[in-house]
């Protein structure tokens, strides 16, 4: 079937919204509603619209808002998750430049200013088995588009014009390269390394172990992303999950209680776990408590929160 709708201006919009029996009462609403589509399009907003739609088996299957839904609700479920998604790219920030330090001062010292490009230092499977083309031969391709595609990063920049690059190194010492890497990709570098002491040192200095360092590394930087093109994060069921400890001197939430680990609450847990163990004022829990607070109405079991979530060990 052939896309076929038509754009619509702003008064088309809230047209569209009206046959759907939004509340709009006064002509002050409708000035608000204006705004606001002028601010936020149509389309980011339709997925804070299905949440106050009747169930499309009531309508017929057609959309209809329930009844003395205001454009405002919308809007304040908008707000509450811009503010989830500020809070979440800042702390998951924090662990990006924690995990970044560790990689280079322990990998350094221990394999040389380039370590990242020896093989040795990594799990290599072949992916093109006529070219013998591996995972590291990838990995590698990866940072050199990050680190040319960041060569106006003041380090970079700086190390280009300042030195030639030492033969068969390819690329800055890794205290330069890796500032020019993304999470994701950092993550990766993490996770291809092979198991070494080096690799348990890593995952120790963030409370954990490598196995589970590999998988909150890989949880947090997809909600990263989703942070960093604005997606929605409320009631969303995450792609990626962190593994969670079953040991009960690991174990991050109560074993009795019920959770779905693909919402939002089981990755903050794993975030909470690496915040604990690197920042020195950590004010995750207590700025969480703040945003509920602030947004009373934000029905945060969505996001597999629970009654009393807060009293769990690895908040306190």
């Amino acid at each position: 079937m052939l896309y076929s709708k038509p754009p619509l201006s702003i008064a088309e919009q809230i047209e569209l919204l009206k046959t759907r029996k939004l509340s709009i009462e006064t002509d002050a609403d409708l000035k608000t509603i204006e705004k606001q589509l002028n601010r936020i399009s149509y389309q980011r907003l339709k997925s804070y619209f299905v949440s106050f739609y009747l169930p499309q088996q009531d309508t017929g299957f057609k959309k209809e808002f329930k009844p003395a839904t205001h454009f405002d609700k919308v809007i304040q479920l908008y707000d509450f998750d811009f503010a989830m998604r500020l809070l979440i790219f800042d702390y998951t920030s924090q662990i990006e430049i924690a995990l970044r330090t560790q990689l280079v001062n322990v990998y350094s010292l221990r394999h040389g200013a380039t370590w990242f490009l020896d093989k040795a230092n990594f799990v290599v499977k072949i992916i093109d088995q006529t070219t013998g083309y591996d995972s590291h031969d990838d990995l590698i391709s990866f940072i050199k588009t990050d680190c040319h595609k960041d060569c106006d990063h003041p380090f970079v920049k700086q190390y280009f014009n300042h030195y030639s690059i030492p033969p068969n190194a390819e690329l800055p010492p890794s205290w330069i390269t890796m500032e020019s890497i993304s999470f994701g990709k950092l993550s990766k570098i993490y996770k291809q390394l092979k198991s070494s002491e080096e690799k348990r040192n890593i995952a120790s200095y963030f409370g954990t172990i490598p196995d589970y360092l590999e998988s909150w590394l890989a949880a947090l930087s997809y909600i990263r992303n989703i942070c960093a093109h604005h997606g929605l994060l409320w009631r969303r069921n995450l792609v990626k999950q962190p593994m969670l400890p079953t040991k009960k001197n690991r174990r991050l939430i109560d074993a009795n209680i019920p959770i779905d680990v693909r919402k939002l609450f089981v990755t903050l847990c794993c975030l909470q776990q690496l915040v604990k163990s690197t920042s020195m004022h950590n004010t995750l829990k207590s700025r969480l408590q703040l945003l509920f607070e602030q947004y009373p109405d934000i029905d945060i079991q969505k996001m597999g929160f629970y009654t009393d979530w807060d009293k769990e060990k690895i908040w306190n």
